[in-house]
């Protein structure tokens, strides 16, 4: 005996692969969004420290 699927059931079958890429896509966006400025600030730090790091010894 087959089993015939609902015509709503055929529909929904990739719909939870969708909802996690559109999850994990929001969330990449959100990582972006933090770890640029971080990077940057800490490219800023480490410059100074590397300046100082540097400088000859009198």
């Amino acid at each position: 005996m087959s089993e015939c699927k609902p015509a709503s059931r055929r529909r929904e079958r990739g719909q939870a692969m969708t909802e996690y890429v559109v999850l994990l896509f929001g969330c990449m966006l959100g990582l972006l969004a933090i770890l640029t400025p971080m990077a940057n600030a800490i490219h800023n730090y480490m410059k100074s420290i590397y300046f100082c790091a540097s400088l000859p010894f009198p």
